[in-house]
């Protein structure tokens, strides 16, 4: 993630810059949960949702339809060694167990159903 007003990169799982004017600061945790619009809708029936802009989708200035394919292209940065034996965004299941944490490629664990590991310490990269 990169804030247009600083020009900062912030990690998005631990909420840290890590390139920019703002390196090494973290971001404020925001509560935050994800429902249904039903169950949002039973839980808040006065409440109201707000619709594009009109005048602002004429102008072109929302998200992109081919914004995913442009994200593709964006550089990913990292703040120490690049472990190359994964392309950049390949998407990752994290584990955290006695401290010690390992990330497992999604598309592994959909092709075989159990995955055994040994659990050591390890060099952290964040």
């Amino acid at each position: 993630m990169r804030d247009e007003e600083t020009g900062s990169w912030w990690q998005q799982v631990t909420g840290e810059a890590i390139q920019g004017p703002l390196k090494g600061q973290r971001l404020r945790p925001v509560f935050h949960d994800e429902l249904t619009f039903g169950l949002w809708k039973r839980e808040k029936p006065a409440g109201r949702v707000l619709r594009p802009n009109e005048e602002v989708a004429r102008a072109g200035n929302y998200v992109p339809a081919n914004w995913e394919e442009r994200m593709v292209k964006v550089p990913v940065a990292t703040s120490a060694a690049i472990d190359q034996s994964l392309a950049p965004r390949t998407l990752v299941i994290g584990v955290t167990a006695n401290g010690v944490s390992k990330a497992y490629p999604f598309a592994a664990l959909l092709k075989q159903s159990l995955i055994v590991d040994e659990w050591v310490q390890c060099q952290s990269f964040l």
